[in-house]
C-alpha cells in the first residue's frame, strides 16, 4: 500500500471515529467503551504501526506517537480510552521517554509503563493519582473518571 493510499484510509477512519462515536455517546457508557474488545479501527490502525494495547485485568492501555502514522493510528482510537495523557517539552512539541504509573484511590497501582508523547489509558470509573517522571523530573496530577465522559491531562517537561 502506497504513502497516499495509507494516509487516506488513516483520514477516513478518524472520520469515521468522530462522526461515529457522538452518536454512540448515549448508548455506550465510556467503562464500557475503554474495556471492550479491540475496535476494527484500532486493529487496523494499530497493529499497522507496531502499536499494541497492553490489557492487565480491567485496565488497558496503549502509548505512542512518534511519528505521523503512529499519532493518527492513535488519534483514530482516543475515543475507545477514558484517559487521554500528553507528553511535551517546554515549547508544546511531543516528547517521549515517560514514565507513566497510575494508582486508585486505595494506593493500589494499576500501571507503570513507559509513556510515548500519548499514552491512552482505558479504567474502571473512579479517583486516580497519575504519576508522570521525566528526565529525573516528576509531576502529579488527580483525575476522576465517571460514566459520561473522558479526561485528558498533560504533562509539559
Amino acid at each position: 500500500m502506497d504513502k497516499e493510499t495509507t494516509q487516506s484510509l488513516v483520514i477516513a477512519s478518524m472520520l469515521v471515529a468522530f462522526l461515529v462515536a457522538p452518536s454512540l455517546a448515549d448508548t455506550i457508557t465510556p467503562s464500557t467503551t475503554a474495556l471492550s474488545s479491540t475496535s476494527t479501527i484500532e486493529q487496523s490502525g494499530l497493529t499497522a504501526t507496531g502499536l499494541h494495547p497492553i490489557q492487565n485485568g480491567n485496565v488497558r492501555y496503549v502509548t505512542g506517537g512518534i511519528g505521523d502514522e503512529e499519532r493518527a493510528a492513535l488519534e483514530a482510537v482516543k475515543n475507545d480510552y477514558n484517559l487521554q495523557i500528553t507528553n511535551t517539552n517546554s515549547i508544546g512539541e511531543f516528547s517521549g521517554e515517560t514514565k507513566v504509573s497510575i494508582a486508585d484511590r486505595q494506593g493500589n497501582q494499576l500501571i507503570n509503563a513507559q509513556a510515548g508523547p500519548l499514552f491512552y489509558a482505558g479504567l474502571p470509573p473512579g479517583d486516580y493519582t497519575v504519576e508522570a517522571n521525566h528526565n529525573g523530573k516528576m509531576q502529579n496530577q488527580k483525575v476522576s473518571l465517571n460514566q459520561s465522559k473522558s479526561s485528558s491531562l498533560y504533562f509539559r517537561w
